[in-house]
């Protein structure tokens, strides 16, 4: 093994089976891995070190932007904006959090639809057993129960509901 403590340039191609370095290695061009990159916690963009990908606990990474944990996917595969909390256990595959108003937007095409979908199967018409269904085209909010419309809000607030209503 060579070892040096002044700095190593190298122009061209280099095959090695283990590279080892305690300072700062500098890379111009493409660096190609065949296998694994072991990276202690962070990665960030050069002249931006508020900008990363961090690495901060065992099957856990996130990403920051000014500073800040922007996005986590934590060791349970959730999804965390904004927080480091998960939400209730019934509903914590994706939390997103805000100190002051906040929400989430789906954006579809102009006659489209937007869904959100209830499936507990992973095909056929179980995968939208229930479902909110934005209509862009006539401007109507659905809400299905039972793969089937339950209820339609049209663009002039009228309601319809697919059977009787009962108290």
């Amino acid at each position: 093994a060579n070892t040096t403590s002044v700095g190593l340039n190298v122009v061209g191609n280099v095959d090695c089976d283990s590279l080892n370095n305690a300072g700062i290695s500098t890379f111009s061009g493409a660096v190609a891995c065949d296998s694994d990159v072991s990276i202690v916690d962070t990665i960030y963009h050069s002249g931006d070190s508020h900008t990363k990908i961090r690495f901060p606990s065992g099957d856990t990474f996130t990403v920051e932007t000014g500073g800040t944990e922007a996005f986590r996917v934590d060791s349970g595969q959730r999804v965390l904006i904004g927080t480091t909390t998960e939400g209730h256990t019934n509903a914590d595959d994706l939390t997103v959090a805000n100190s002051g108003s906040g929400g989430i937007t789906l954006r579809s095409g102009t006659s489209n639809t937007g869904n959100i979908f209830f499936s507990d199967a992973t095909s056929g018409s179980a995968e939208y057993a229930g479902y909110i269904q934005y209509d862009h085209s006539n401007n109507s909010l659905a809400f299905g129960t039972n793969t089937a419309i339950s209820l339609t809000l049209s663009s002039t607030n009228t309601a319809t509901f697919a059977s009787s209503v009962s108290d």
